[in-house]
């Protein structure tokens, strides 16, 4: 990680407080929520196909919650920065244990408060394995009151390494303008990697192992695909993939998953990886032309 000023860190941290001390916290006297049934059905339902049924997580593509989550609501700041994550989303390289993660863990925001508390309770209690005392569940009102907090996802990734008193550059923002060409690159090794673990897992059973397509589906990379995608632009691939794919779940995997998986199929076609990361912006992967090299 590149350090950076201490004026940034200091910023920082004062965020972290200013948000921690203009709320009021967890209620003196717990709400009548309950989480327990509600939380588990929700995290199977939404998280658990990217962070695994028990918060296992997918070694370098989605990082573990079970204790981890836990151990970071018990750090000062860590109970506002984990509503944060659910209700803002995060987008910066972070490392949890040995393995680093690079990805983009959405916003939820669509989701109600009580479901947003139920889930973040299940994540921290429930898969931390520890009994929460009745003044430490996290409620459904301070949810609430952090909804209109002033954060994005590289925010949130800031705030993260605030809360664990990390000094670290912010990722370029979200939406600045990449070039993608075989100088540049056009995705990660990292961002590859993880693609193909994802492809393996949810493509693999109807496209093939090899990606050249199986009984009932068809290849990724022989004549016939590039007749049909050939000297289109990638947007055009991606976006179909990412509403189509895959079958009987369409559209349901996490957006960072779609990314990686077409790094994947970007490495698997002779186009060169480079230092800057794959997005997820159909105008930036309007860039990329589908070609057979």
């Amino acid at each position: 990680m590149i350090r950076a000023s201490v004026a940034l860190l200091a910023t920082l941290t004062a965020l972290v407080l200013a948000i921690g001390i203009s709320q009021e916290g967890p209620t003196t006297v717990a709400e009548e929520f309950e989480w327990v049934e509600a939380g588990a059905d929700l995290y199977a339902r939404t998280c658990a196909g990217c962070h695994g049924p028990n918060g296992g997580g997918v070694v370098g593509a989605f990082p573990p919650l079970a204790g981890n989550a836990l151990e970071l609501f018990e750090r000062d700041g860590g109970r506002e920065l984990l509503i944060a994550t659910v209700l803002h989303g995060l987008r910066g390289p972070i490392t949890v244990g040995d393995a680093t993660y690079d990805g983009v863990m959405p916003a939820w925001q669509h989701l109600s408060d009580t479901d947003l508390a139920a889930i973040l309770n299940h994540v921290v209690w429930t898969l931390g394995d520890a009994q929460p005392p009745a003044d430490q569940v996290v409620t459904p009102s301070e949810v609430s009151s952090h909804r209109e907090d002033d954060l994005d996802p590289s925010g949130v990734w800031a705030l993260r390494n605030a809360v664990l008193g990390l000094e670290v550059d912010a990722p370029a923002p979200a939406g600045a303008t990449v070039v993608y060409n075989d100088d540049t690159g056009y995705y990660t090794l990292v961002q590859a990697e993880r693609g193909e673990a994802l492809y393996h897992q949810h493509c693999a059973d109807c496209h093939g192992p090899t990606l050249r397509g199986g009984l009932h589906a068809p290849g990724i990379t022989n004549l016939a695909f590039f007749r049909k995608w050939g000297g289109q632009s990638f947007d055009a691939l991606f976006s179909f993939i990412a509403t189509r794919m895959p079958l009987g779940v369409e559209g349901g995997l996490n957006p960072t998953a779609y990314v990686d998986i077409a790094a994947f199929w970007l490495s698997q076609h002779n186009y060169p990886a480079g230092e800057q990361p794959l997005v997820g912006d159909l105008s930036q992967l309007a860039q990329i032309i589908i070609e057979r090299r």
